[in-house]
Formats: structure tokens, sequence, C-alpha cells
């Protein structure tokens, strides 16, 4: 009976508390729309952020959000809440007016277009048809004049520490079960190898919508990669893609298409190509899925490496939802990985999964960290270690990115990639530190 009183208590109060609660939310909402609606949006806002937690979603607060984001010079944060306002109602011309201004301040031309052209399909009073045709015209004349931000590139500068810039095992001795009695000693690439090194990127990329939900993409990315010390493994890598995206309310289909080719020291060793597809679905404001396949083929140009030329296929799933200052995402793929060349290992069977979070420190900082780890199982009994290969690969990685200027950002950056073979030849252990700074143009 005690027992019973106790709980019932306990309800009461936990009522009492969350009621209490849910009318300060509302005063300070109700508090919010009246500064906002007397001029003093930043006030609104300092009353609005702190209840993102909370209230991200709800359609009433998420558009004062974004109302009072977009009028004090913060239409990243205005753009978000009022995406959020159009998933729930994507009529509301309101909204989907200042979703445009939100763009048009980021500089995203494109999607601005589309929301005003959308806004004027509605066929609104005079005065908002005439804002949003000013915007339109002004839209047009950037075009004009060049200023597509869609298109852009980037270069940057990284320097780090390799432990294992061969990814090959620490051993110094093999002994081969094909062949007892026999000890191979293992030298060059053949043993892990630390070293410094320094890499130069930089890429290219464009956006370019073709018509009312439909966009196509395209870029080039440049690497080259030194060392300090280890001789012959310096590597430049240039790949290319280009795909479209068929974008209808809360779904997202894009297809795509990649090349491109690795160097070790001006010579060419191999060409990657392939084609990925994905369906990306918004089940809530702050939650999306995502579906995809790729198939990608690599062919060694080195007569002596081409037993290593493989078709992977792999599909997966990952799932991906946004708090307030964070976002984390989790997923899963499975695949198959067909040897074309004579690999003694033959055919892989892959499945993999993968974990990430970033978080906004402040507003200049993002910190983040990843986890993945694959299975891979193989088909055939390797002919010299006598055993069906198969491989545990474990990667980590931790790092933030902080944001000093509008077009330059500093990256930090730990990561430990670790493989775990019943071939022992096959097994090997790498971690690398890093500092990245980029310029975006």
């Amino acid at each position: 009976m005690g027992r019973v009183f106790f709980a019932l208590v306990f309800v009461v109060l936990a009522h009492s508390v969350w009621a209490s609660q849910s009318k300060s939310v509302e005063a300070a909402v109700q508090e919010a729309d009246a500064l906002i609606q007397a001029g003093e949006p930043e006030q609104a806002y300092a009353i609005l952020a702190p209840l993102e937690a909370i209230l991200a979603g709800n359609y009433r607060y998420d558009y004062l959000l974004g109302i009072a984001a977009l009028d004090t010079n913060r239409p990243v944060i205005a753009s978000l809440a009022l995406e959020r306002v159009l998933l729930v109602e994507p009529r509301f011309a309101g909204a989907r007016m200042d979703l445009g201004r939100a763009y048009y301040a980021i500089g995203d031309l494109a999607r601005a277009q589309e929301q005003f052209k959308r806004v004027m399909a509605y066929g609104p009073p005079p005065q908002v048809r005439e804002s949003a045709a000013s915007y339109l015209g002004a839209i047009e004349q950037k075009l004009a004049a060049g200023d597509r931000r869609p298109m852009g590139g980037y270069a940057s500068l990284r320097i780090g520490h390799d432990s294992n810039v061969t990814s090959a095992p620490d051993l110094a001795t093999l002994e081969i079960p094909a062949l007892p009695g026999i000890i191979w000693t293992l030298d060059g690439t053949s043993r892990e190898e630390s070293d410094a090194y320094a890499q130069l990127a930089a890429g290219w990329g464009l956006r370019h919508p073709l018509k009312e939900g439909v966009e196509l993409s395209a870029g080039i990315d440049l690497k080259s990669r030194h060392l300090g010390e280890v001789e012959g493994l310096n590597q430049e890598d240039a790949t290319g893609r280009v795909g479209f995206t068929f974008s209808r309310e809360r779904d997202a289909f894009s297809l795509g298409a990649n090349g491109g080719s690795t160097w070790l020291d001006t010579d060419r060793i191999r060409d990657t190509y392939g084609v990925t597809a994905a369906w990306q679905h918004v089940l809530a404001p702050t939650t999306a899925v995502t579906v995809f396949g790729q198939h990608n083929r690599l062919r060694h140009t080195d007569d002596a490496l081409t037993s290593n030329d493989i078709d992977q296929t792999l599909f997966g799933y990952t799932l991906t939802r946004a708090f307030p200052k964070t976002t984390a995402s989790g997923g899963f793929y499975v695949g198959e990985e067909q040897s074309v060349g004579t690999r003694p290992d033959g055919d892989k069977s892959i499945f993999g999964v993968s974990l990430g979070v970033e978080k906004s420190v402040s507003p200049s900082v993002v910190a983040y960290s990843n986890f993945g780890l694959q299975q891979g199982s193989y088909d055939e009994i390797n002919p010299a270690f006598l055993v069906q290969r198969s491989d545990t690969t474990l990667n980590l990685a931790a790092g933030a990115v902080w944001q000093f200027n509008d077009d330059w950002s500093l990256q930090a950056e730990w990561s430990r990639a670790q493989n775990s073979s019943n071939v022992s030849i096959n097994s090997y252990a790498r971690t690398d530190v890093s500092l990245t700074v980029r310029r975006d143009f």
C-alpha cells in the first residue's frame, strides 16, 4: 500500500514539474514572438536559441527561430529552422519566402531562385509577389555577372606523421607454411616503416540546376603526398566525378559516376572507376535515412600487380539524426569483391558498420569522431599460407575543425587503422596524426 502511495505522489509531482516547465517554455515562445513583432529580433533569438534542444521540430517554434535568425544575420541557422517548417507545411508561402531570403544571404543562388519561383507559383498577394520578383531579378543579374556561388573550389596543405606508410606488418621474418623450414626476411616496403609527410590537395566543383528538382553536379580533386625519408612511395591522385540529383519534398535520388588514377613517383600504377546511386528520405525534420549502392573497378597498370585487380559492389543503409549542435549517424553495408586477376585468396564477401558524431563546440569549431569495422571473408585457400583468409579491419578517427575565417579553416586529426588477418603478411596497424590548413573559394 505504501509503495502505491509513493508511486502516486511521484507521478503527481512529475506531472506538476512537466506542466510547470511546459508553461514556462510556452511563455518564453510567446515573449519571443512579441519581441519579433516589436522589431527586437536579437532579444527574441537570445530567448529561442537555448530552447532548440526541446522544441526543434515544433512548427511554430521553428518558424519564429528562423525569422529571428534571419533578421539577426544568421542565415545558416535560419535556413535549417525554415527547412523544418516546410517539411511539416510545404505550402506555407511565408516560410518558403523567408527560406529563399536565407539561401540568398548564404549565397546559394540556385536554391534561393527555386524557392522564390515556387512562391510566385502560389499566386501570392501583390506585395509578396513584388518582393519575390525583386529577388529573382537580383539573382538573374548575379548569375549573368558570373556570381555563381554553387561553383567553387579549395586548396589545402596537410602535414603529419604516419606510423606505417607501407601498410605492412611489423615483422622482420616470415615463415610460409607451404615451404616449411624456410624463413623469409622482410625488408623495404614489405615491413612497417614510419615517416613524416606533406600533402597538397586542390579541387573544384559545381552544382547547376537544370530545372526544378533536378541538379547537375561535377568536380575534380587532385592530391600529392610526399614523404620525408622513405623513397619510392610519393603518391599523386587525380579523381573526377559527375552526377545528377532529383529531389521532391522529403526525397532525393542521386546517380553519379567517378574515375581516377594513382601515381607512385611519376609512374601510373592503377585506375579506378565506378558508379553510385543513393536514395535519401527525410523521416522527420531532424532525421533522415539513406539507402545506397555502388560498383567500383580497380585496375593496375603494372603486370606484376594485376593479380590484385577487383570489381567491388556494395549496398548499405545510413540513419542520420540532428540534435541541437550535434549530428550523429550510423549504418551498415554488405557487398562482394570479385577477383578479376589471379588473387590467391579469391573473392571476398564484405560486411561493415560505421558510426559518426559531429558536435558544434562553438560557432567556429566543430569536433568529430568516427568508428568503422569491416569483416572480410575470402572463398579460396591461400596456397602459400594454407588457410582461407579472413580479415577484420578497424578504423577510428577523431578531430576538430576551426573555421577561423569565412574562407579559411584549420583541422587537427588523429586516426588509427588496424587490420587483423589469419594470413600474417596482411596484418598491419597504422596511426596518423595531422594538421591541415584549407582555403575555400
